[in-house]
């Protein structure tokens, strides 16, 4: 029963972030890279995002970092896996939700 629930919620939230995969604002596409990453990821556009969450794919999350420009944020030490990826906007408002492949 509980790997059925947890297969349905990452089924959920994998739908939810192909949705929203590549939003727009300020004309510019938000995205996370390298994907899948190893050891950081870097954000494109961060002039757009002030907050970026990581959750693992129960739900936890895992990081938060103050984004800034030409920044590498460290995922190294981080279980391999998938993860859910939030940016948020100056606003605090959601720009995106992606996925994100940890290897």
């Amino acid at each position: 029963m509980k790997k059925l629930i947890l297969a349905i919620s990452f089924a959920l939230l994998s739908l939810a972030a192909s949705a929203q995969m590549e939003k727009r604002s300020d004309n510019a596409v938000i995205s996370i890279f390298p994907n899948p990453a190893t050891e950081y990821i870097t954000v494109s556009n961060e002039d757009a995002v002030k907050n970026i969450v990581l959750f693992n794919m129960v739900g936890r999350k895992m990081r938060t970092f103050t984004a800034e420009k030409g920044e590498r944020y460290e995922i190294g030490d981080l279980p391999n896996g998938l993860y859910v990826v939030q940016l948020f906007g100056k606003n605090n408002k959601v720009l995106t939700t992606q996925r994100l492949t940890k290897k």
